[in-house]
């Protein structure tokens, strides 16, 4: 009966040292990044709380922005150059009219020199974004499958790529001109660089061109967090453990008396 009470007397002490103690003490798992890509041009925008728009129909056709820096975004050429804001209706195609996502500008790798173009650009942000999306419009819809893009962070690490063996940016539906969606919402600040790759050295996929870029350096507020971290858990837990036992002795000294 006497050590009854000492007993709960060192574990109650135990608990509040081992409450007290850091969290540190054991090791607290790191989630890994999710980043979602997009190829519906609807959800994308629904989700990425946009705050940027380039759509290049401020600009002059045959205005040059080969290097040029829109609001903080670069636009670099990796293959034809210049690269050039063109009017969608004046561009020279043997297969129907160009289809555009907002008129009546697109960016043109290798201006109005259909035969010249290998659409292969770079677009860099100056600073680091979390959300960004863009039309890659294509003269033949076949396009897609030789079109290939990659979002990397500063590193130069690939934070997602579409299919890089398969069938690029997508399949068509069919041959006639149309426009593919690309985006991605990383799960911090991390968008660093776009880079599109047009591969068919063969038949160029002539006119393919870029309209409407969007971005967001935030998508949402940071989450506050309700739930406890791993090593919290742990210590909640041998504290209830505590609590269940110390009730276990005291009804057994009450069933003795």
């Amino acid at each position: 009966m006497q050590q009854l009470f000492p007993i709960s007397k060192k574990l109650i002490a135990s608990l509040i040292c081992a409450l007290g103690a850091s969290t540190s003490m054991l090791p607290v798992a790191e989630a890994a990044p999710v980043h979602y890509g997009y190829a519906d041009r609807a959800n994308f925008y629904a989700t990425a709380n946009i705050t940027g728009t380039i759509d290049f129909d401020s600009y002059a056709s045959g205005t040059d922005l080969t290097g040029a820096t829109i609001g903080g975004v670069t636009f670099n050429a990796l293959g034809s150059t210049p690269l050039s804001v063109l009017n969608a209706a004046g561009l020279d195609l043997e297969n129907g009219p160009v289809v555009t996502s907002t008129n009546p500008n697109v960016l043109s790798p290798g201006g109005s020199d259909v035969d010249a173009q290998l659409d292969s650009i770079e677009i860099v942000f100056a600073n680091p974004v979390q959300s960004a999306g863009i039309d890659v419009v294509l003269g033949y819809a076949d396009g897609r499958s030789f079109t290939f893009v990659k979002f990397l962070d500063s590193a130069g690490n690939v934070l997602y790529e579409s299919d890089p063996s398969g069938d690029g940016i997508g399949s068509p539906s069919s041959n006639a001109p149309d426009y593919a969606f690309v985006g991605l919402i990383a799960d911090t600040a991390v968008i660093k660089r776009i880079v599109f790759n047009e591969t068919d050295g063969t038949n160029l996929d002539r006119n393919i061109a870029y309209d409407t870029l969007v971005h967001s350096p935030q998508v949402a507020p940071p989450n506050p967090g309700t739930v406890p971290e791993p090593a919290t858990s742990v210590l909640f837990g041998f504290g209830l453990a505590g609590v269940a036992l110390f009730g276990r002795k005291r009804l057994a000294r009450r069933k003795v008396r």
